[in-house]
């Protein structure tokens, strides 16, 4: 997202300022400063809450707003409020894209959704499966990170060739060094407070 921004402005819309809503932002704001870091770029976040999961319009208007304020790309994590901030990405138009999250919503505004952020649930299923075939499977909860391929993007059916294979690349060789364990995503805001970027050489 903060290689992909004309106007060095990107917005977040969220359902409700809640744990499994605010890791998402976490993530986000975490990787822009990644990209700052190693760019010598600042890039700035506007933030919002539909404070509901399910009415496309607050999450339209809500984006509509980050739009004209300046931001170019919006990331949503608010159900299918997010429904409305890929309308209002389509509505927008070239230099415009909005952000999926949990399923790959690129087919919902092809060209006009930049990538979205996978939950495995495939991956999870699959590693279930197996581990019972295995008889090693154990009960209680258990976290997929991107080590265990549980996350990850979409595969940019429609914007990769808008991206390019230089920044591509560049989101490879950086997950990589996250699987890798090179550096955390923080999951909490105090953790994010005290997030520092590790020294990073791009290839």
């Amino acid at each position: 997202v903060a290689a992909m921004t004309k106007t060095n402005m990107v917005g977040f819309v969220g359902g409700l300022p809640i744990p499994p809503v605010e890791r998402f932002r976490y993530g986000y704001e975490a990787g822009i400063r990644v990209y700052e870091e190693l760019h010598g770029k600042t890039i700035s976040m506007l933030q919002g809450y539909t404070m509901d999961f399910n009415d496309p319009k607050k999450g339209k208007d809500l984006a509509l707003a980050q739009f004209a304020e300046g931001a170019d790309i919006v990331f949503h994590a608010a159900g299918a409020c997010g429904n409305g901030v890929i309308e209002a990405a389509a509505e927008k138009g070239e230099g415009f894209f909005a952000v999926g999250v949990d399923v790959d919503q690129d087919y919902m505004a092809p060209g006009r959704v930049l990538t979205s952020s996978v939950k495995r649930v495939d991956m999870a299923s699959y590693q279930a499966v197996m581990s019972i075939a295995l008889g090693t499977f154990e009960s209680g909860t258990k976290i997929l990170g991107i080590k265990d391929e549980g996350v990850g993007i979409s595969p940019m059916t429609y914007t990769k060739d808008v991206v390019g294979p230089v920044i591509l690349s560049e989101v490879e060789f950086l997950r990589g060094l996250l699987k890798a364990g090179a550096f955390i995503v923080p999951d909490t805001q105090e953790k994010l407070d005290a997030f520092v970027v590790p020294e990073i050489t791009l290839p």
